[in-house]
């Protein structure tokens, strides 16, 4: 009786168990996230343009008066100017911020720049007369700035100015975009130096003094090497260029001549550029006076630096014999128009009063134009000197000196 008895319960809870393993079951699976979502801003550089400003270092002229910057660095008070386009597939309204932003802290905004046309045919202007009006020549075509087509629907334009600050030294430069949602894009980063400080090594060939030799009579001195930066020979002595060295008596200037006598430097000066910048380097000099002694040379006691010459060479250019200018520090730095003779070709003429030092680089592939006359960092140039004698000349002329003087480029 026991026996069946278990049976019986072992059935019962068989039975029991059945319809549970037949009930349904629910397992939820979470997938992630589906949509569009929100898309940060992309950013887009269409032109960049760079603006030296004028009278910057307080001398009435800018540290560079051309439009020439090779390389990426930059001065207190210099502009550097971006234009963008700025792309947000969820709409043009999306567009919320635009800004440039230096070592990642200090930001600025932008401008909304207009743009007219439509598709291909659209442009904007980087630059505008007094009245407002779009100049021609800043029309910049929103295609072929940047290979994107010009969409309305999701494209803006944006002009972003950053002004070099005088505590700043080398860091990363770019513009930023946000959109409503905090999302964010950016142009690629610059690595800037800015301020950097000009550094030029000046030595002589031997490392000793720059001396002259003895004195050569009676030589045939050839006229001296154009271009040469000194347009008005010094009081009005009309044998300055040509150095037919005549008496220089009331008498005889104007019909007297003799040969040269002539004294050549028997070491040269090596300038090389030890610093970040490209660089135009200048050369003047002092007139020369005797400390001790009679000394007259050849109307008063003093050697005009008109009457030293220098000479550039480096590598495989020679840049010819050219007269020494006279230095004032008073002066300032001024460039020459050449015009019609060289259009598209701005060269640097004098600085505190002081001519190009020829370097050998042209400002054209084919060297149509006059040099440039750039040292770029590493490149050295020699200059040697000569002095022609003027008649009559007595003294030891020991008090007068050279000056190298180098502006960034």
């Amino acid at each position: 009786m026991k026996f069946l008895t278990g049976i019986a319960a072992l059935f019962a809870l068989t039975v029991l168990v059945v319809p549970v393993l037949a009930t349904d079951a629910t397992f939820p699976v979470l997938p992630d996230p589906v949509g569009p979502g929100n898309n940060g801003p992309d950013v887009y550089l269409a032109a960049r343009f760079f603006d030296l400003g004028i009278d910057i270092d307080g001398s009435g002229s800018s540290i560079n008066p051309s439009d020439i910057r090779p390389g990426f660095y930059a001065f207190t008070g210099e502009k550097i100017i971006y234009f963008v386009l700025v792309r947000d597939l969820n709409g043009a309204a999306d567009i919320d911020l635009v800004y440039w932003v230096h070592y990642g802290a200090e930001m600025g905004p932008c401008d909304e720049v207009t743009v007219e046309g439509e598709g291909s045919e659209a442009a904007f202007s980087a630059c505008t007369n007094q009245a407002g009006e779009t100049i021609e020549k800043c029309r910049i075509e929103v295609d072929g700035a940047t290979n994107l087509q010009w969409d309305p629907q999701t494209d803006k334009v944006y002009r972003c100015e950053l002004t070099v600050e005088s505590n700043w030294e080398g860091s990363l430069i770019y513009v930023e975009a946000e959109d409503t949602m905090g999302d964010k894009g950016q142009t690629l980063s610059e690595n800037w130096v800015f301020n950097p400080a000009l550094s030029v090594s000046l030595s002589t060939s031997d490392d000793d003094p720059l001396t002259f030799g003895d004195t050569v009579l009676d030589q045939s001195v050839e006229g001296v090497t154009a271009p040469n930066c000194i347009l008005q020979p010094a009081g009005g002595r009309e044998d300055l260029m040509d150095r037919n060295c005549r008496e220089y008596t009331a008498e005889a200037l104007p019909e007297g001549q003799k040969l040269c006598d002539v004294s050549f430097s028997e070491n040269s000066l090596v300038i090389t550029n030890t610093g970040v910048p490209n660089l135009w380097p200048f050369i003047a000099g002092t007139n020369f006076y005797a400390t001790d002694g009679m000394a007259k040379c050849p109307f008063t006691n003093e050697l005009h630096a008109n009457q030293f010459e220098y000479r550039a060479l480096g590598g495989t250019y020679d840049s010819g014999w050219r007269v020494m200018p006279q230095y004032s520090p008073n002066l300032g730095c001024s460039g020459v128009d050449l015009g019609s003779e060289c259009p598209m070709c701005p060269i640097f003429g004098q600085c505190r009063g002081g001519c190009r030092i020829p370097t050998g680089t042209t400002s054209t592939i084919d060297g149509s134009c006059p040099g440039l006359d750039i040292l770029s960092p590493g490149h050295m140039i020699d200059v040697r000197f000569k002095i022609v004698w003027p008649t009559p000349c007595i003294g030891e002329f020991d008090d007068g000196q050279f000056y190298v003087i180098a502006r960034a480029v």
